[in-house]
């Protein structure tokens, strides 16, 4: 063909191999009450995260709260939220974070997944998306059999010789 004619494209839909893809649109933006729910399972995630770690019930009382009751108390924020545009406005900038959002997001998935390498089960670290230490380390392009493992040492890393003296 010479420079300057019509050539098909794959998309093209009179092109002879159109794209057998179906287009897709953008994800669909999350209500004001599941912004609110999402918002809120990172304070419980964090409280119960602390009280597991802690060993302090109260901490993981107060995020099973949250995760129990949180529902609710979205629904409720919600439907205020709509009856008064001053509180919808609050909200839009609450749950948006403005040009931070990215960023919590990010780092609250970095977190949950740092806390699911050490140990937080799976019901409290896959809200943040974590995944098994396995699972991150073939995502990150390694074989995790090939990897030779140093179990953690009992003593907090706080070993001392036999010869050393006792301080």
């Amino acid at each position: 063909m010479s420079e300057g004619q019509w050539q098909p494209t794959p998309d093209d839909p009179e092109s002879p191999n159109p794209d057998p893809k179906p287009r897709t649109t953008a994800p669909k933006e999350p209500s004001t009450q599941e912004a609110l729910q999402g918002l809120l399972q990172l304070p419980a995630a964090g409280l119960i995260i602390s009280g597991q770690r802690s060993k302090n019930i109260a901490l993981v009382a107060d995020g099973a709260t949250i995760l129990v009751h949180g529902p609710g108390l979205a629904a409720a924020i919600a439907e205020i939220a709509e009856n008064d545009p001053r509180v919808m406005a609050l909200l839009e900038k609450v749950i948006t974070f403005g040009p931070y959002g990215g960023l919590l997001t990010i780092l609250f998935q970095v977190t949950a997944q740092i806390a699911r390498n050490h140990g937080a089960p799976e019901e409290l670290t896959s809200m943040g998306g974590a995944v098994s230490p396995e699972d991150i380390i073939s995502a990150g392009g390694l074989d995790p059999s090939a990897l030779i493992v140093v179990p953690e040492p009992s003593d907090n890393g706080q070993r001392q010789d036999a010869d050393s003296p006792n301080i």
